[in-house]
């Protein structure tokens, strides 16, 4: 049986006849905004990129006004760097502000640590916002029955630890810690390593993690629920599928916590058989098509980088600047590369006396003598034979 006091759910329990009490507290953990990243790779629309990050840390604290969220848990690098312009500082400040029922923890990450440049140190600060020092920290807060420990980068690099130093009482309050830093068994690396062993041993009820940008499910070590939220709004193509938020309830040894999307756009990385086409406008539409398929009628939204792969008849000319103007009528973002193969018979060709022939049976040669570098020399060869028939660019297949 569930009963509400304002915002803070009591779980009652029997046990050997015994009437419990447990507190849950409605949580939304967060990470890696990053505001205030350059999408320069994306030309033009960069700036459109950096404005929708803008709105989906908005989005974020919309979530917590309409799910009376307790606590908001953001474990490192809300800012891209601690030189980030001064609006976008105050604009996420503001929208805390605008949220006065939540209580919000940062842990400042390796991208926005409390140097003396720190926003954080600069910045006057909303009353329900805290800031973990750079020293191991506990914070009560009484009258939710919850502590939440944590700590910041003091610089762009900080180094593990075996414990966490300060353990918590034996009692009924919820314990959550907010990190920033790599879950790994090695000891040595930079970014606040952060061990399985330390993690049980914290006996924390949740540990909300940041700095990987992919959400890591939720997971438990011995008795402590931890995870990565992964970052909400994806950066590049290095960060494809879908992005969000954790949010949900938690308790006193209970976890109940859901992914939820907050992704304005997603990137993904297609490989594309366009072996059937016979001319450029051919492979868009196979493109298109493949894509809408695959992602329904919102496929437009989405950044894509497509590998156009398959055999095809050597009368067909690829243009990647002429597929992906095709493309970019339609699809908000498109980076195409050419990785097909010309359908020719390599065993016959080579007994060409030709100097495509002559091309093609040095490279078959090398593949025998250097089969450690089949996969680069088959490819070397297909983007040879490329060049018998029309120009290819250096970059064009980077």
């Amino acid at each position: 049986m569930i009963k509400t006091y304002f915002n803070v759910k009591i779980k009652v329990q029997i046990f050997c006849g015994v009437l419990i009490l447990s507190e849950k507290l409605r949580i939304l953990h967060t990470a890696d905004l990053h505001l205030g990243a350059e999408f320069s790779g994306l030309g033009g629309i960069g700036s459109t990129r950096k404005a929708e990050l803008n709105m989906t840390s908005d989005n974020i604290f919309k979530i917590c006004r309409g799910n009376k969220i307790d606590l908001l848990l953001i474990a490192g690098d809300i800012f891209e760097n601690n030189s980030v312009e001064e609006a976008t500082v105050a604009a996420f400040f503001s929208a805390c502000e605008k949220t006065p029922d939540t209580r919000i923890f940062i842990a400042a990450g390796n991208h926005d640590p409390l140097t003396l440049d720190s926003p954080y140190l600069k910045y006057n600060l909303p009353q329900n916002v805290t800031i973990l020092g750079d020293k191991d920290e506990c914070i009560t807060l009484e009258e939710r029955k919850v502590r939440i420990y944590g700590k910041s980068f003091s610089s762009v690099y900080m180094a593990g630890a075996d414990r966490f130093s300060i353990v918590p009482e034996d009692d009924d309050f919820i314990n959550i810690m907010v990190l920033h830093g790599d879950i790994s068994s090695d000891k040595s690396g930079v970014y606040n390593p952060i061990s399985i062993d330390f993690l049980e041993s914290s006996k924390m009820d949740y540990v909300a993690l940041g700095h990987v940008h992919e959400f890591s499910g939720i997971k438990k070590a011995g008795g402590t629920y931890y995870a990565y939220p992964g970052t909400p709004e994806p950066h590049g193509f290095d960060e494809t599928g879908p992005k969000g938020v954790i949010c949900g309830e938690i308790g006193k040894n209970y976890c109940n916590l859901t992914f939820v999307e907050t992704a304005k756009r997603t990137y993904r990385h297609e490989q594309i058989d366009i072996g059937a086409a016979k001319n450029n406008s051919d492979v868009a539409e196979i493109i298109t098509s493949n894509l809408k398929n695959k992602y329904g009628d919102k496929y437009t939204d989405n950044l894509y980088k497509i590998d156009l792969v398959g055999r095809t008849e050597e009368a067909l000319k690829i243009n990647c600047a002429e597929i992906t103007s095709r493309l970019l009528e339609d699809i908000f973002f498109a980076k195409v590369k050419d990785k097909t193969e010309i359908a020719v018979d390599l065993e016959l060709l080579a007994k060409e006396n030709t100097l495509r022939g002559k091309f093609v049976k040095y490279m078959l040669q090398k593949a025998v003598e250097e089969p450690q570098n089949t996969e680069r020399i088959h490819r070397a060869t297909a983007l040879g034979l490329k060049a018998f028939n029309t120009e290819v660019k250096f970059s064009e297949n980077r």
